[in-house]
């Protein structure tokens, strides 16, 4: 029996909206101040969080239509 562990969708979608908009927060502070390493690593966790927000929301339609994949839980381990 499988049991979902994603949060409901509304939480997740304040979720998106809220990593989002925290570091455009910070990402426009950064700029203010010219911290060059923070805009750099700003701009990396902004690109982070996309993937995985895209990842998400591809896990949920795969499981709408019945096609959930777990290929990394059928790999025996070594030991």
């Amino acid at each position: 029996m499988l049991f979902s562990t994603a949060a409901p969708v509304s939480n997740r979608h304040g979720f998106k909206a809220g990593a989002q908009e925290n570091l455009k927060a910070r990402l426009t502070e950064a700029k203010k101040r010219d911290w060059l390493g923070e805009i750099e690593g700003l701009n990396i966790s902004q690109a982070g969080t996309e993937q995985k927000l895209m990842g998400m929301a591809s896990v949920q339609e795969s499981s709408r239509d019945g096609d959930i994949r777990f290929s990394h839980l059928s790999e025996s381990p070594t030991a």
